[in-house]
C-alpha cells in the first residue's frame, strides 16, 4: 500500500529510497545484490547488513500500511463508532506508533551502514596535521 496523507511520503517511499541508495552504494542492481547475499553465496558483511536492514524496513512499512487501513476501517465516516471500538482504535494506534518507530530506526541504521561502507569524499585538500604545542617557557628569575 502506498497511501500517504497530504504532505507526507507514501508509506513505502522509505524502502524505495533505501533500495536506490543500496544500488548506488554497491554499484549493482538490487536483484543482483540480493542474489549474492543468498545462503552460501559470497558477499561482504556491509552489503548483508544493508539488505537485512532493508528487509526490516519493508516489514515495518507493511505493518504501517496494515494499521493505517485498520484505523480507516474503524473510523470510517460510514461506520458508527461504538464505545467498545475505543480499545481497538487505541491498540491499532499504538501498533502504528511501534511500526513507525521501527521504520525510523531501520532508516537510521541503513544510513549509518551505507555511510560507513562508503563515506563521502572530503571536499578540498586535507588539512595538515596540527603542529605540536611549544613547551611552556621556563620561568626566568632576574
Amino acid at each position: 500500500m502506498t497511501h500517504g496523507s497530504a504532505g507526507t511520503r507514501p508509506v513505502n517511499a522509505h524502502a524505495e529510497q533505501l533500495r536506490r541508495d543500496i544500488e548506488a552504494a554497491f554499484g549493482r542492481p538490487f536483484a543482483e545484490l540480493h542474489a549474492t547475499a543468498a545462503p552460501g553465496a559470497r558477499s561482504d558483511a556491509v552489503q548483508e547488513a544493508a539488505l537485512t536492514i532493508y528487509a526490516g524496513l519493508v516489514r515495518a512499512e507493511h505493518g504501517i500500511a496494515a494499521q493505517l487501513q485498520r484505523l480507516r476501517e474503524l473510523t470510517s465516516p460510514s461506520r458508527t463508532v461504538e464505545l467498545s471500538d475505543a480499545s481497538h482504535i487505541l491498540a491499532c494506534a499504538q501498533r502504528l506508533g511501534q511500526f513507525l518507530a521501527a521504520r525510523d530506526a531501520h532508516a537510521a541504521g541503513a544510513a549509518a551502514v551505507l555511510h560507513a561502507a562508503h563515506p563521502p569524499a572530503t571536499e578540498g585538500p586535507a588539512l595538515p596535521p596540527p603542529r605540536p604545542a611549544k613547551p611552556a617557557a621556563a620561568s626566568r628569575a632576574p
